[in-house]
């Protein structure tokens, strides 16, 4: 009842604008929801080539493998604060 009604930006950009002790946001996701990845990139987040992972994104990817995520269908993402803020 709430969908496509700009909440969930709303919610991510707040998140964005406020976050004051890390300039990057990093998460995962999974790539293969044909609406997921493109709502992030629309926001400004890029998909993390896993040749730029961190040590803690690659412990993450093998935590989850592990606990049975298939990490083919999985990406990490990234937003990064820029010098003016947004």
């Amino acid at each position: 009842a709430f969908g496509r009604r700009g909440i969930g930006r709303a919610l991510m950009r707040h998140v964005m604008m406020t976050t004051t002790t890390a300039p990057t946001i990093v998460f995962d996701t999974q790539a293969d929801v044909a609406w997921n990845a493109p709502w992030y990139q629309q926001l400004g987040f890029e998909v993390v080539p896993a040749d730029e992972w961190t040590e803690a994104m690659a412990q993450i990817t093998r935590e989850q493998t592990e606990a049975g995520f298939d990490w083919s269908t999985r990406v990490h993402m990234r937003w990064r604060r820029s010098s003016s803020g947004a």
